[in-house]
């Protein structure tokens, strides 16, 4: 059995990722760890972790507020790189055109489609409705 901080943290991980899954939680209350992330991946990730249970971003917007108008496929690189998956929620980020692109979680697109219609969105087509 593993006991200490690190222990205690994965814990609450967890039992925070149970209550996203089970929709009895909107947002984490954690502390990441920023060590792996530099530069414009960061700012990437960390704009991505601010975006609210039910919105969703374009690449295109991200580039817009990191002030990197023309960086849309750059943030998507970043995006396809997150360590943190669903804390830092890459599923609400999409294409300018609604689709659903790349997601580096678990079987891909159709992962990212029921996060995003587990937050009420309604998805046709791999694209938003």
């Amino acid at each position: 059995e593993i006991a200490g901080p690190s222990s205690s943290l994965l814990i609450e991980a967890q039992r925070q990722m149970l209550q996203f899954l089970e929709g009895d939680r909107k947002a984490f209350d954690l502390t990441l760890d920023w060590e792996s992330v530099y530069n414009f991946q960061k700012d990437v990730l960390q704009l991505t972790r601010d975006i609210p249970f039910g919105d969703v971003r374009t690449y295109g917007q991200i580039a817009a507020l990191l002030h990197k108008h023309r960086a849309a496929r750059a943030v998507g690189a970043a995006l396809a790189r997150n360590p943190m998956p669903i804390l830092i929620p890459c599923h609400r980020v999409v294409a300018a055109d609604g689709h659903l692109t790349g997601y580096l979680g678990s079987k891909g697109i159709s992962t990212k489609q029921w996060l995003l219609e587990r937050e009420g969105h309604r998805i046709v087509g791999q694209k938003l409705g």
